[in-house]
């Protein structure tokens, strides 16, 4: 699908008890990443209000993790429910970030 940039993996380590921790949003801004595909709520509102585009990942409406407060909404996360629908997500944003990405490199 987008296997030209998928070249690096970084490792949060959230989970670890010992070890340096470092915030998505943090990882994000670091990589220059503009979007994310996540899971988890919180990491998805943390990178949302740092201005990053997430892509709310909730299987087949199957996880319960996965779900924002009834009502809930932030202009940059859209929940999607399998790989077809991120990958459609990912084709309607790519002119955005792109657009974004030339108005930052002429300022």
């Amino acid at each position: 699908m987008f296997s030209e940039q998928e070249q690096e993996v970084y490792f949060g380590n959230h989970w670890s008890l010992s070890g340096i921790s470092r915030k998505k949003s943090d990882i994000c801004r670091t990589i220059g990443a503009s979007a994310l595909i996540d899971d988890n709520p919180g990491y998805a509102l943390e990178c949302a209000s740092a201005g990053i585009h997430v892509l709310l990942y909730d299987w087949q409406r199957l996880y319960p993790w996965s779900k924002l407060p009834p009502g809930f909404q932030h202009p940059l996360i859209t929940v999607v429910h399998d790989w077809d629908q991120v990958e459609e997500e990912l084709y309607k944003l790519a002119p955005i970030l792109l657009a974004k990405s030339s108005n930052s490199e002429g300022l």
